[in-house]
């Protein structure tokens, strides 16, 4: 073996060495990376198991979505509302669907002396009509408020000075045609909620029936003039309590949305009915166009066809005559045939004569010269 041959194997060993090291290296990181991976794997599914008992809660412990809806339960209190608020100007806009509005809100303290409204950019306001006007700082009852004219966005105010009650508010949502007509048309001055009244069996139980009819739509006011009195045979059991039946809370500010949401998906459906209306009379008016067209074609059809029936009525009648002229040519050309016929023979024996005369005279002037000497 030649020392290049050695070399070359030891460069080949110490190589092997080095590639075996590096494998052996990416071995273990490989499993490293592996147990970490599992072990990251395990973490995101504790954690996913324990976001989900965080929203949807366990048996021992309620989780967010729950406390969400008892936070909201709990949030159902009037809050803050504000008496005797004119609107001064009342701008809407048909077209759009939007309004802007600019009210007075007249807030005293226990002195009667001119207090700051803590009404604050961004802040949502719920509007009525007020029935009852009051004194200036007396408390009203909780249904001294008329109409609902709307959820409504306050874009400008200054809650902390008292000599600015000027307060500037839009709607929420898109207004409809007759919230639209309302606005301008709605008894002065209003009621502003923070939060929409809510329902209470308290409420409704202390107004007598005639205030009740006076102020409830005639569909459902028969249910608040029923609560608390001797239930009936048909009513739900579980509006039944104690033998009284018992009328289920409504959540007004649900509704409305629910309302809302349906007004809007109603619109929409008119504005493709509409759509589909105007299409289908494009439609019919290209058929109708079409049809006049088509009349037209037809009525021109028809007289071209009665052209043509002339024409063929007087070509028939033409043909008809010509083959009355050639009958009588044809006979007329027979009785020449016949009568050329006839002349051929006279004439074929005609020319017989003649020879026999011109052949017999020949031969009498040939005897004639043989006789002479």
């Amino acid at each position: 073996m030649s020392i290049w041959n050695k070399v070359l194997v030891g460069v080949i060993s110490l190589a092997a060495v080095f590639l075996f090291y590096l494998a052996a290296r990416a071995l273990k990181a490989e499993t490293a990376w592996s147990l970490c991976a599992l072990n990251h794997q395990k973490r995101i599914q504790q954690l996913e198991k324990q976001n989900h008992d965080l929203a949807e809660g366990t048996d021992t412990q309620p989780g967010i979505r729950q406390l969400s809806l008892d936070v909201h339960k709990l949030l159902l209190d009037r809050r803050r509302m504000w008496y005797g608020c004119n609107p001064t100007t009342v701008k809407v806009s048909r077209d759009e669907g939007t309004a802007e509005i600019t009210a007075t809100v007249n807030l005293f303290d226990d002195k009667g002396q001119a207090a700051p409204h803590g009404i604050a950019k961004g802040t949502v306001l719920y509007a009525f009509e007020e029935l009852n006007v009051k004194n200036k700082g007396q408390v009203l009852g909780e249904f001294d408020v008329g109409q609902y004219l709307g959820e409504f966005a306050v874009t400008k105010a200054n809650p902390n000075d008292p000599n600015d009650k000027q307060v500037n508010f839009k709607p929420t949502s898109r207004l409809n045609t007759r919230e639209v007509d309302r606005l301008p048309r709605a008894k002065r001055p209003w009621v502003l909620y923070e939060l929409l009244p809510r329902d209470d069996h308290e409420i409704y139980a202390s107004l007598s029936d005639a205030q009740k009819k006076a102020l409830l739509p005639a569909d459902s006011v028969r249910e608040y003039l029923k609560d608390g009195k001797p239930s009936e045979r048909d009513d739900p059991s579980e509006c039944v309590v104690d033998g009284k039946y018992v009328r289920p809370l409504l959540d007004y500010n649900i509704l409305f949305n629910d309302e809302q949401e349906k007004r809007m998906l109603l619109a929409d459906t008119i504005q493709a009915l509409q759509q589909d209306k105007q299409l289908v009379q494009e439609a019919l008016e290209e058929a109708r166009t079409q049809a006049d067209a088509c009349a037209k074609d037809i009525a021109s059809t028809k007289t071209e066809k009665e052209g043509m029936q002339r024409e063929r009525d007087i070509v028939a009648a033409h043909r008809k005559d010509l083959e009355k002229n050639l009958g009588k040519m044809e006979a007329w050309i027979a009785h020449l045939i016949e009568i050329n016929q006839a002349m051929a023979g006279r004439i074929a024996k005609l020319q017989l004569e003649a020879v026999q005369r011109i052949d017999q005279r020949t031969r009498e002037m040939a005897q004639s010269g043989a006789g002479r000497p």
